[in-house]
This record gives C-alpha cells, structure tokens and sequence, in this order.
C-alpha cells in the first residue's frame, strides 16, 4: 500500500485557521486462495483514490475554542474481509463530519464536546454465527451496506498532580446499517442482518479512566459502563467491564507488565463478537486502530512550565523544528534528517562544523537554518507539525509557550535536561529522549541500538573500576572573570557520579579562588569552538591555577558543550570523554585495541 498526504494550514487573522488537505491511497494487487488453491479474490483486487479532506479552527479566547472538520473515508477492502463472504466485496467509500469545542477550566481540567456524523455508501459489515461444523464453533460473514453514524461525544480530563489523572467521558452513538443484497442471516434463524449489523454496538457508553505515573511505575485502571443495549443480540441491557494495566520499566528498553482484562468475568458478548476472542473488554475491540500498526503513539513530556503533559501521534511528523545541534543530529542519525524544515544552531561552533563534513546532503536540505534563533512569525511560517528544543526555546527563544503552539495544531516536545527542567537530570533522561524519538519517528530499532551501546558502555566501564578510589571532579565554563559550574544536578553530573567520581561543588558561578580551594582532582572546561579550546588551554597555564592539583597532574580536559548539556547522540560521546579523564589508564587500553 502507498499513501501520501498533501496539506496547508491557511491563517485567517489571529484567531482563525483552516486547512485544506487531499490524501492519496493506491493498494496494491493481491490474490485470497480458499483450501484447494482456487483464487477467490475479485479481479480489480488493484485500488487507487484520492480523497479530500478540509478543517477549521476558530479560538474564541485563551481558554475556549470551537473546531470542525469534513473528510472524505476510503478503505480498500482487506485480505481478511475475504474469510466468508456473502458476495463480492467492494472497496469501503463515504464522508465523515465532525463538530466541536475544546475548553480550558483551571491549569489541570480540559473539557471536550464533539459530534460527528459518518455516511457510509459502501461499508464493509461483518458478524460471526454458531456453526457446529467448523474447528471454532463460529461462522464469520461480510457484505456491503449503507451505513449511517451519529455519534455524541463528551469527555473531561484532570490531573490532580504530576502522578494521578482521571478521564471521564460519555458517549452516545446511534448506528444504522442497511445490507444492500441479503436480509437475513444465512444460519436459518431469520434474524434481520440490517438489526444485526445496527444493534451490534452498545448506545450508551461511559468511561472513566484512572491512571498513575511515577517513576519506572505506571498503572492505569480503566472501567466502562455499557447500557441502551438491545437483549436479541447482548446478554444484558446493561454492563460493566474493568480492565487492569500495571508496567514496571525495568531499563529502557526491558519492561514487565501485569494486564488483566474483564476483571469481574462480565458477560456481554453478542454475535458479532463471538471472533473477537471472549474475555477482551469492548472498549478494546472498538479502539480505532490497525492490530500490529504503530501509531497512534503517547510520549509523556513538559509543558515549558515545567507540568508533565502528553502529546499523541496519529503518524510520523512531516515538518520538523529543532532548536540546538543534538536535537538536529539525532535525527539525522535516525534517517529522519529530511523531515526538518528548520534548525536553530550556533554554526560558528566546532560541532557544526564537524556536521558540515559528516553530513552535508541532509543539510543542503534544511531549508532554515539560524544561528541565533528564529522568532515565532518565522516558525509559523514555516508550518511545522513538531517543534524540538529546550525548555528556553518557547520561554526565551520564540516566546510562546507549548500550549499556544499546541492550540495551533502544532505538537512540541521539551528535552527534560535542558534549563533545570529537572532538580537532577540523568543518563536515564537522555536515554528516554533516544527512546521517544525512537516512537514518533516510528525508529525503535534504531534507538534500542543506541541505548543499548550506553548502557553497555557504562555497565563495562563501572566493572572495570570496582574498588578505585573516587576522585573529585569539577566541570566548569569560563565565563568572563568567573566560571559557570555545571554540578551533580545536570546530566554531566549523573555521567561523573555513575563512573565513580563525586562532585565538591554546588554553587551556579565561582570565582578563580572558589575553584583553586576546591582543587579537583580531574576539570574538565566546556568550549564551543576550536578558538576556545585553545583560549582553555593558554588559560590553566598561568601561575594563578599552577597550584591545582588537576593542573600539577595534566588532568584539565577541554570538553565539548554538546557532550555534556542536553548530549542526546552525543551521550556515548560524553560518557567516553569523561571516563577517559578519570581513568588515563583506560583510555590507554582502549587506544591500544583501536
């Protein structure tokens, strides 16, 4: 199957947008074989469509915003429509319609109102009958039918902290099918298929979903009430299914969960519902997306206050901003490169310039680049899907917070160990950021590979110096007459901590005294260009630090900035570097094996 998307996003004054959009779908020929090789698939198996779509936005105030939205549905008919058919299946054609409301109550509660409207004129419907003669017990039907949708939805969500949500929602859904060839069931029994086919979901549904998060742990108890239900094809009128998800993240790339689903063994099934496996919750069986496909992905994140938000991806970001040179490389080191439009970066660093030689096609394509910054207009122009960077991106940079880009249909996603975000960033939050680009950009395999390698480096490296003294270490930037000192709140602080070393100091800037009386054993002093290392190295020759023990012993070690803030990529990198500077001896060996 092919899809392409082509879309603009038109602003209408300050408050106004819509966007118009086509979407283009051509599947590919396929063959369905019954037992005796006998081809049972129609001859135009091949499809091709172009549909349209368009959406509009209008934001009443800061709190308050109506939206609607038309678009055209196509779906070609699958290999597994084919299971039993009571007549040649035609592709899937109609128009879905859809109105609503978002508003904001407080910092934590978020009201959503919509109704939508679907006309089907070529639905694919499905059901399952008792049949004694097969190795299941069940029979599966489909066929074309007319099918109208009208749905009312309302839902509420609050969270009452950084750990506990609630979402509460209702939801009316009034569906009628009408069978265009057959109007009974073929099983004898008479039964209406356009009731069958109408009755089959619930019309009352009420949902409340509580979860929690902290930490490794997570668990999310869901419970939903089901009523309005027609007894001929449900057991009850009424029911109740609770499901139970508990997950502990164990590393980043290994986790353990407990789910149990039907918590009080409820029975409801119908006969449509015989094929989907007894014991699953309906809220599970009517989640609108494909078994084994990606998307729609969850990544848990920050607002540019600093609250744990979440951002949901119904498919890959197009249209990609970063702000700072590891959020741009790491894509790049992805395949992602040719999805950024605009990047923000010091291109006078000697990391930019080291990105010049190792990727100059992916950065040919780039078509903003900015060495200070890029103010908001120009990012609006751009029409990004996402917007990558640090906290001070949208409180200093652009000057919009991450709920107005989000009100604008732009999602954004704030790396955890930039401006203090956290009172003590990790390797650990370096390693989540690699694992959420890994679920966006749909690279998981890439980013497994990526933390893996830190994690092994670091497992080997801890290994190696069981028993060793731990040494003081200091990381600091010159700044003027003083020195911004980077301690164990920052990620370069977890890297020196994790590898042995501890350090003295806490303060946020020192003087030339304040680091001559702390007298590290190892300092290391972050540059940003070849001009400054060398600047490093003229400065702690000069008789004011020759008392230095770090001095005496040669152990002062320029270290690029983009290894040890926000390393991203560059975390490997970073570890490596400082593990080569408390440990000389290491290096050696590993010198040797190169």
């Amino acid at each position: 199957m092919f899809t392409s998307y082509l879309q603009d996003k038109l602003k209408i004054g300050d408050n106004f947008e819509i966007t118009p959009g086509l979407r283009y779908i051509h599947s590919d020929d396929y063959t369905v074989k019954n037992g005796g090789g006998k081809d049972i698939s129609p001859s135009d198996s091949s499809a091709s469509h172009l549909s349209g779509m368009l959406s509009t936005r209008y934001k009443l105030d800061d709190t308050l915003s109506l939206y609607g939205s038309w678009a055209q549905v196509f779906r070609a008919k699958r290999v597994t429509d084919y299971d039993a058919t009571l007549e040649p299946l035609d592709d899937e054609k109609g128009n879905v319609y859809n109105i609503g409301l978002k508003k904001k109550i407080g910092s934590r509660t978020s009201l959503d109102i919509n109704f939508s409207y679907l006309k089907m004129d070529n639905a694919i419907g499905a059901y399952s009958v008792e049949d004694a003669s097969t190795a299941t017990g069940t029979k599966s039907y489909a066929m074309n039918a007319s099918q109208s949708k009208r749905a009312l939805n309302i839902g509420i969500d609050h969270r009452f902290n950084e750990n506990w949500r609630l979402g509460i929602s209702y939801s009316y859904v009034k569906t009628r099918y009408h069978a265009k060839h057959f109007t009974t069931v073929p099983d004898g029994s008479g039964t209406s298929l356009d009731d069958l086919l109408s009755k089959q979901i619930p019309m009352n549904s009420y949902q409340f979903d509580l979860g929690y998060d902290k930490g490794k742990f997570s668990a999310d108890f869901l419970t939903s009430i089901y009523s309005g239900n027609d007894e001929n094809f449900f057991t009850n009128k009424r029911f109740v299914v609770s499901d139970l998800t508990l997950n502990f993240k164990i590393t980043d790339s290994t986790s353990v969960y407990l789910v149990g689903n039907n918590l009080w063994n409820t029975a409801w099934e119908n006969r449509y519902y015989y094929h989907l496996q007894v014991g699953n919750s309906l809220f599970d069986t009517q989640k609108n997306c494909t078994a084994g496909s990606h998307y729609p992905v969850t990544i848990r994140n920050y607002d540019s206050a600093g609250n744990p938000v979440e951002q949901v991806f119904t498919e890959k970001p197009q249209r990609v901003i970063t702000h700072e040179l590891n959020t741009f490389e790491t894509l790049i080191c992805l395949g992602q490169g040719d999805t950024v439009i605009g990047t923000s970066i010091n291109t006078g660093g000697t990391a930019w310039k080291r990105m010049e030689k190792m990727y100059p096609e992916e950065i040919k394509k780039v078509k903003i680049i900015n060495r200070y910054h890029p103010d908001a207009e120009t990012v609006v122009a751009a029409n990004p899907d996402l917007i990558i960077g640090w906290k001070s991106t949208f409180t200093s940079v652009l000057k919009k917070s991450t709920a107005w880009w989000n009100e604008r249909g732009i999602r954004t996603y704030v790396v955890s160990t930039s401006n203090h975000l956290h009172a003590k960033g990790s390797i650990e939050d370096e390693c989540c950021y690699l694992d959420d680009m890994g679920q966006i950009f749909d690279v998981c395999e890439k980013t497994d590979k990526m933390i893996k390698e830190i994690h092994d480096e670091l497992s080997r490296t801890q290994e190696l110096i069981k028993g060793r003294a731990s040494q003081a270490v200091m990381v600091v930037e010159p700044a003027g007459k003083v020195f911004y000192n980077y301690d164990n709140g920052w990620v370069v602080g977890d890297m020196v901590e994790q590898l042995g070393g501890y350090m003295p100091a806490g303060e946020r800037r020192i003087g030339c005294e304040e680091l001559i009386s702390y007298n590290p054993d190892v300092l290391f002093v972050v540059y940003f260009n070849e001009e400054q290392r060398l600047q490093i190295i003229e400065m702690f020759r000069r008789a004011e630090f020759s008392s230095l023990k770090s001095v005496k012993n040669q152990r002062v070690y320029p270290i690029p900035f983009d290894h040890m803030y926000t390393p991203a990529i560059k975390t490997i990198d970073g570890l490596r570097m400082i593990r080569d500077g408390l440990y000389p001896d290491l290096a050696k060996k590993e010198g040797e094996k190169e």
